[in-house]
């Protein structure tokens, strides 16, 4: 709706582009708003990617309230209200929490969250066999973001369990398996072709096709990473102070919510900057070239000898006129 608008007023020179860039922004707005409001006054450990929680817990830190469904809940509302509000989150930190989520709530067959008890497996009602839940959990996560289920084990083995055995490697690889399947099957159903298990994980980097390239362009490569390098590091430290600065002083829920919504409004101008301007330029550069076209048409028809075939072209497009008669 915003883009048709936006496209609508780039064509009219009575149209303002401020109008659908404050709808735009009201809806980023709106969006980050319930996003944050959920994690503020909702569910607190729901914040972040989930990853950092769920590595404690399986080594042995006992944090309250992560695998809860209540913070199932806010995790997937906000993750959706915040991609849908243009912020740069990635969905394969929250896939990796709610898998866990989704397992300990499966090996212990009850909600505390909900008061319920659907009195099954209750052999499982321990904390070893929860943690081992969790790790299938979080691999089936890992599986479903990125499409690889030996991924997943990997990451439960390098990054999650801190004890390890045989038989939890092959319940860990099953797990990824049926969530790699379960997820292809859904994406070729929506994609119109039940059966197709060629899909990628959720988290889909494009296409890269395969490019021609000479040997001494490798010492640019090589200076690109090494840039990307420094950059990244750069960033790394950015990070650590912005995140100290924001234990410090961002205390009030409220003040959390409103530094989302000044977020939300600096990445939808950054955003609709270049575009509005790439659009604008587009359509001067449409417009100089209709009318490059018409002069280029009008001079090349003007001749001493056929001074009648321009009467007629003018007769037949009015609008052109003028540029010919200037010629």
């Amino acid at each position: 709706m915003v883009r048709k608008y936006m496209l609508k007023c780039l064509n009219k020179e009575t149209c303002s582009v401020l109008i659908p860039w404050l709808v735009w922004a009201g809806l980023n707005i709106a969006f980050c708003t319930v996003a944050s409001v959920l994690v503020a006054f909702g569910e607190p450990v729901a914040a972040g990617s989930g990853i950092p929680e769920i590595k404690c817990y399986l080594n042995g830190v006992k944090v309250p309230r992560v695998v809860r469904i209540k913070t199932l809940l806010c995790k997937v509302t906000g993750i959706i209200a915040a991609v849908s509000g243009g912020l740069a989150c990635g969905k394969e930190g929250p896939m990796i929490h709610s898998g866990a989520v989704v397992a300990a709530g499966i090996s212990q067959g009850r909600s505390t969250t909900l008061a319920c008890d659907c009195k099954v497996f209750k052999d499982f009602r321990c904390d070893h066999v929860k943690r081992d839940f969790i790790a299938c959990g979080a691999a089936a996560g890992v599986s479903a973001a990125f499409g690889a289920p030996i991924g997943g084990v990997l990451f439960a083995l390098e990054e999650g369990a801190s004890f390890w055995n045989q038989s939890l490697t092959w319940r860990i690889f099953f797990s990824s398996l049926v969530s790699s399947f379960v997820l292809n099957t859904i994406l070729s159903s929506y994609k119109g072709s039940p059966g197709d298990l060629s899909n990628p994980g959720l988290a889909n980097f494009g296409l890269f096709e395969i490019s021609n390239y000479e040997w001494y362009e490798l010492i640019l490569f090589i200076i690109m990473g090494a840039v990307g390098g420094l950059l990244g590091a750069m960033f790394n430290e950015i990070n650590v102070k912005l995140s100290l600065f924001r234990i410090r002083h961002m205390k009030y829920r409220l003040l959390k919510v409103l530094e989302v919504v000044l977020v939300a409004l600096t990445s939808t101008l950054s955003g609709s900057v270049p575009c509005i301007s790439s659009r604008i330029a587009r359509t001067r550069k449409s417009g100089i070239t209709l009318q490059s076209f018409t002069i280029c048409r009008c001079s090349a028809i003007v001749d001493s000898t056929t001074r009648w075939r321009l009467s007629s072209y003018n007769h037949q497009n009015p609008q052109s006129k003028t540029s010919c008669t200037l010629l």
